[in-house]
């Protein structure tokens, strides 16, 4: 039983680690959005190298799937003010939780959802983890321009 289990986690430690310079999106790099409107908020929404690697979670927006948030991939919605629920919901072999939040917005205004993640080694076991953050635009912007851009199931809320 012992030797299945170091099996099953060598397995699962050599997925992980061969999606680590790797990403399976591609696509234009970065391009800004229209600014938004008088009436509503620009909402960025990224992950630009965050484990695990290979896998996309899905992104909802008060339980609205909105797309798959791809390993360096990045998208945006223009959305009218107000407070959104903001989950990232991952798949069983993930290992990790669904990640979730909230974003209140104002019109005019834009905001940059940025989605982290990390994965630990120690000795047999194995952690995942991640979590959601507002970043402002000088950190964001760095960060967001290496990343490609995923089509959302549909542009304003």
């Amino acid at each position: 039983m012992r030797f299945i289990k170091l099996i099953s986690i060598s397995i699962l430690a050599s997925l992980i680690l061969s999606g680590c310079a790797t990403t399976l999106l591609e696509g234009p790099k970065f391009v800004r959005a229209n600014p938004p409107s008088a009436n509503e908020s620009l909402v960025y929404f990224y992950r630009p190298n965050s484990t695990p690697y290979w896998l996309s979670p899905e992104l909802l927006l008060n339980g609205k799937s909105v797309l798959e948030l791809e390993n360096h991939g990045y998208s945006y919605l223009y959305l009218k003010p107000g407070e959104y629920d903001i989950n990232i919901a991952w798949s069983g072999l993930s290992g990790r939780a669904d990640m979730k939040g909230k974003i209140k917005t104002e019109a005019g205004k834009t905001y940059y959802v940025r989605s982290h993640g990390h994965v630990a080694y120690s000795g047999n076991s194995y952690s995942s983890s991640g979590y959601l953050t507002t970043e402002p635009a000088n950190k964001a912007l760095n960060e967001i321009t290496q990343c490609m851009f995923i089509k959302p199931a549909f542009s304003k809320f």
